[in-house]
């Protein structure tokens, strides 16, 4: 059985049933990950961080060839 292992976890998953217990659980993983507490989310704050870690990526490609 092969089993499917992500690089990075956005998980900030809007109030549905046990999310807060299945945020938890992402916590508690050796998987780098951004997770929200509690039942606020959805995917709007998916789409945010993604953006925000693609500027962040984006700013430090730039200062690398400036050096």
């Amino acid at each position: 059985m092969e089993f499917y292992r992500p690089a990075f976890i956005i998980g900030v998953p809007v109030g549905f049933v046990n999310v807060e217990v299945a945020k938890e659980m992402i916590l508690h993983t050796d998987v780098p990950c951004i997770v929200n507490r509690g039942r606020k989310g959805g995917s709007n704050v998916a789409a945010a961080i993604c953006n925000a870690l693609l500027y962040e990526v984006r700013r430090e490609d730039a200062a690398k060839k400036v050096d």
